[in-house]
């Protein structure tokens, strides 16, 4: 039996947290010149920092859609590191005959397969997945916060409500919230209800 080993190919499907944090410690752990080659697979050019989004969508205050959309350095694409942006459509494990099928009907063939998609969002967060889409998509979503008279979020998360803390102030609900609930406080002077499981937060940004 032969002592040589065929160059292995790892790849990775998703550019978020979790796959560029794998790309980056298997890059570590391998080093520039090993023979291993990392292939991150994603459909857009860079990665999205979602917490930071909930303030870009609410305002161009700080035009944060120039740090919150991170294209991917040139590191990232040097030694024996790859990124394809395309979207994996469909996957073949069949015996030596592995690889991800992209939507340009290309296809990506691997030793090692990691799935690293992230989570699947409603809402303001539910980001297109075409190409250069976000922008469009922010002002969309600016623009109906802007012209909104009430605003109803549903569901006690952290993207909705945060922490939520209720305080008697003059037989008047107080609420102190974070994460889109606080975004929209800070900068819109609307009234907005905020709905979960366990309690109904009723939020002013100005008490008449």
């Amino acid at each position: 039996m032969s002592s040589s080993k065929s160059p292995q190919t790892v790849v990775i499907v998703g550019g978020g947290s979790a796959g560029i944090l794998t790309l980056n410690t298997l890059a570590a752990k391998l080093g520039p010149t090993s023979s291993t080659k990392i292939v991150l697979i994603t459909p857009r050019p860079y990665h999205t920092n979602l917490p930071g989004t909930l303030r870009m969508l609410v305002s161009d205050e700080g035009h944060l859609e120039e740090k919150n959309f991170m294209y991917f350095p040139d590191e990232f694409k040097t030694g024996n590191k790859e990124v394809i942006v395309a979207k994996v459509v469909s996957i073949v494990d069949e015996g030596n005959n592995r690889h991800v099928v992209l939507d340009n009907g290309e296809t990506v063939a691997y030793t090692v397969l990691l799935l690293t998609p992230g989570s699947v969002w409603e809402g303001p967060v539910a980001f297109p997945q075409e190409k250069n889409g976000d922008l469009a998509w922010v002002k969309t979503w600016r623009d109906r916060f802007e012209k909104a008279n009430e605003i109803v979020l549903v569901g006690g998360g952290a993207v909705s409500i945060g922490t939520c803390r209720a305080h008697v102030f003059e037989s008047k609900i107080l609420t102190s919230i974070t994460e889109l609930a606080g975004e929209l406080k800070d900068i819109y002077p609307v009234r907005f209800l905020a709905f979960s499981a366990h309690m109904v937060c009723l939020t002013f940004s100005k008490f008449v």
